[in-house]
């Protein structure tokens, strides 16, 4: 749960994404952004959905809770995208 929370400040202070609430079950935190949902397995790995392939599975992205920056980046561009927001050149929000 404390590395969703680092995300969520870190979302909150660099890219201006609001709050969100994180729930916890065993060793699963989840932090719900509005339509966008990250999970986090026993601290170690982010993971969130990064749409659907041509065949309509959905496409999971995946980032080391180690790399909280980089988790951030990619889970802001997700949620931009997501609204309908344009996603700058060079962040990836798949992974």
């Amino acid at each position: 749960m404390q590395a969703l929370e680092r995300l969520r400040s870190d979302l909150g202070t660099r890219h201006r994404i609001p709050g969100g609430r994180i729930t916890a079950n065993g060793g699963t935190a989840v932090l719900v952004l509005e339509d966008l949902t990250v999970w986090c397995h026993r601290g170690v790995e982010f993971t969130w959905s990064a749409g659907r392939n041509t065949g309509g599975r959905v496409i999971l992205a995946k980032a080391p809770a180690s790399e909280l920056g980089t988790a951030a980046e990619r889970v802001a561009a997700r949620y931009r995208e997501m609204l309908g927001y344009d996603v700058p050149h060079g962040v990836r929000a798949a992974g």
